[in-house]
């Protein structure tokens, strides 16, 4: 198998293409039919090419001569070189020169000789489908044949994946006895992965963050299965062996799945701090609050249960405990 520019291995063929234009960049045959090429290792590529083109190329490794050039198309030529067993690695140079309508022209160009091979280990890797195709002359001992193609596929671990097909199943019963746990597999790794993004950038300190997470990736997840044929448009639709007829039982599943999916996605998206059906605790802004000496903005006053006044009046503005924002309130001149 022929190589081209950017790797070729010693002792192998490579494939060097150039194309000739006029002065206006449209391709354009050369005089005499077709160029000459002229190969030079990495000892030998010339500092000044245009010097070594009025010399006539006289340190060239290689040359290939105009006969030996492949004309493809309307100026577009091409060359194979058989890279010797023993060259030089490194970055090689060839110079194209030709002649175009009686004016001498040329172009050099690069291409990476590689001196060795390695040697690695074969992998699986994560989140892979693995498809195994066995030929039908595939015999035994006794010279009996498959006789037909047999694929075979499996998944490699999924990351994230943070439910099983088994968890799905027993959420959702028999609604998704007709889909194989490749596929659900495939569906709990694309909702872990909303998931996760979903909790990016929470701090995640809640007691419950994972439960919640893998709540949320089972109703996602059954979602995903339950909408993957087409929709049931007003009748009925059959998936394998599950039949679904499109009546009130079946809609108001689908609406108990997605009420559940948003219920633990506020959890998740609160880091487990909350519990399903609870709001985050309100909060406020300090105008100022990020600054240094802030200006001592607020009209009201400092809790007399919180803060013992010396007086029951106010001659100062001031902030209390943790609360960061002024408030009235009176203290002793010192």
């Amino acid at each position: 198998m022929p190589f081209y520019r950017d790797c070729v291995p010693r002792g192998d063929d490579v494939i060097l293409r150039a194309v000739f234009t006029d002065g206006c960049g449209n391709p354009v045959a050369v005089d005499a039919g077709f160029p000459d090429v002229y190969l030079y290792d990495v000892a030998a590529t010339p500092v000044d090419i245009d010097a070594e083109v009025l010399a006539s190329f006289p340190n060239a490794t290689a040359t290939v001569e105009s006969a030996n050039v492949v004309n493809r198309a309307p100026g577009f030529y091409e060359i194979t070189y058989s890279v010797p067993a023993g060259a030089t690695a490194g970055t090689w140079t060839d110079i194209w020169h030709a002649e175009i309508n009686g004016i001498t022209t040329h172009s050099f160009f690069q291409f990476t000789v590689m001196e060795r091979g390695s040697v690695a280990t074969q992998s699986l890797k994560q989140n892979s489908l693995i498809a195994i195709l066995l030929s039908p002359d595939i015999a035994d001992i006794n010279g009996n044949t498959l006789g037909e193609e047999i694929q075979l596929t499996f998944s490699t671990t999924y990351s994230p994946y943070y439910a099983s097909p088994d968890l799905l199943r027993m959420e959702c019963g028999g609604l998704l006895d007709g889909i194989p746990d490749d596929t659900l597999s495939l569906m709990i790794h694309w909702s872990s992965i909303e998931a996760d993004a979903w909790s990016k950038g929470v701090s995640k300190t809640g007691g419950i963050f994972d439960t919640a997470r893998t709540k949320f990736v089972i109703y996602d997840a059954a979602l995903r299965a339950l909408m993957l044929p087409a929709d049931i448009g007003g009748k009925t639709k059959s998936l394998g062996d599950l039949y679904i007829q499109n009546d009130s039982s079946f809609e108001n599943t689908i609406i108990e799945l997605k009420r559940m999916r948003e219920e633990w996605l506020r959890v998740v998206n609160a880091g487990g701090t909350i519990v399903p059906g609870q709001g985050l605790n309100p909060t406020f802004a300090v105008k100022g609050g990020s600054r240094k000496n802030r200006p001592e903005f607020g009209r009201m006053w400092h809790k007399p249960s919180v803060e013992n006044f010396d007086m029951p009046t106010q001659n100062t503005k001031y902030t209390a405990g943790t609360d960061p924002r002024y408030r009235f309130g009176f203290k002793n001149r010192k």
